[in-house]
């Protein structure tokens, strides 16, 4: 776990024992600690689930349901989680004397319930918003934070499904658009695996982006990539089974100085400009060119941990449209020890 990550855990657990605490004080005029307790386990189960510690393929196969489904079967989750958690918290604190009576102890009373209720809908509502723009699109336009346009560093990866033309004069729109969209939820499965976001869809194309110093540590951008071949070479056969054929990708990794805007009125986005992101989709023209499945720009490279687990194949440079200048790539070839 990130420094990072671990400071929102100690943060959202401290929160969530000062609201305990201040429920009891209200409701129960005392032993601040008791309610601390039931809300630091009863937080700490859900946050463990929101961010795929536990039951992780229930909560992707949530996401996947219709908004209205998704809110309902999320709501019953998040009560009965508060209903465990009030369980064994109850159990804890009876069994060490805290509490008089188990059944007053481990069993949420009503007014538990309506607030757990009332609070659950509410984050389950923000929760799905969240998922519906992107984890760092729905934080970045919350805060704000790039109200004002700034300079940042970060990685860029367009992945996109060959051959998606061809599929489509061969089996037609709607069956192209359903392999398509499993296609897009195996990269969105691997991105949030290794620590990115996926910024847009493009057609049959993927654009995601990392933080500079997030997408190189430990070379996550390049795992990525390869997890996403891994995970599709995994599921051959429902592939051929359901949509006649296995996909195959081309992926473009590139870094470097941005300009970061929030832009619209009516609809907001965080949006990125500069060259990077037009180098980028360069290095992808040029895998197709060249007939490549992954390319990299050595510039990026040179900024990453060595991998033993990779087989890589400088190309030398090529001169890039528009530029007006030569860009050096690398082709880089996955090991099969991924596992999906």
């Amino acid at each position: 776990m990130s420094k990072l990550k671990l400071f929102g855990w100690i943060w959202a657990l401290l929160v969530a024992a000062a609201s305990g605490a201040l429920y009891s004080a209200i409701i129960f005029g005392g032993r601040t600690y008791i309610g601390a307790a039931y809300a630091v386990v009863i937080i700490g189960l859900l946050l463990a689930f929101e961010q795929d510690l536990l039951f992780s393929r229930l909560r992707f196969w949530l996401m996947g349901l219709p908004t209205p489904v998704y809110f309902l079967m999320t709501l019953i989750l998040n009560i009965a989680t508060v209903a465990a958690g009030t369980l064994v918290v109850g159990t804890a604190l009876w069994s060490l004397g805290v509490m008089d009576s188990w059944l007053d102890s481990a069993l949420p009373s009503e007014g538990v319930l309506i607030y757990a209720l009332f609070v659950s809908a509410l984050m389950v509502f923000v929760l799905r918003m969240r998922d519906l723009v992107g984890r760092e699109v729905f934080a970045s336009l919350l805060m704000s934070r790039y109200r004002q346009p700034r300079s940042e560093n970060r990685v860029f990866l367009f992945v996109d499904l060959v051959g998606s033309t061809n599929y489509a004069e061969r089996f037609g729109d709607l069956r192209t658009q359903k392999y398509l969209g499993e296609f897009l939820k195996t990269v969105a499965l691997s991105v949030r695996r290794f620590g990115g976001t996926v910024d847009d869809y493009i057609g049959d194309a993927a654009f995601v982006t990392w933080r500079f110093e997030s997408g190189i540590r430990n070379s996550a951008c390049i795992h990525c990539v390869l997890h996403i071949l891994e995970a599709i070479k995994a599921r051959e056969t429902f592939w051929i089974t359901e949509f006649g054929e296995v996909p195959r990708l081309r992926a473009a990794l590139h870094g470097g100085p941005v300009i970061v805007a929030e832009i619209g009125l009516d609809h907001r986005k965080i949006t990125y400009f500069g060259d990077t992101v037009n180098t980028t989709a360069r290095i992808e023209g040029l895998a197709r060119d060249l007939k490549r499945s992954f390319l990299i720009s050595d510039s990026l490279l040179n900024q990453l941990s060595p991998m033993a687990s990779i087989t890589t194949e400088p190309l030398g440079s090529y001169a890039v449209r528009g530029k007006g200048q030569t860009l050096s790539v690398t082709a880089i070839s996955p090991a099969p020890i991924y596992s999906a």
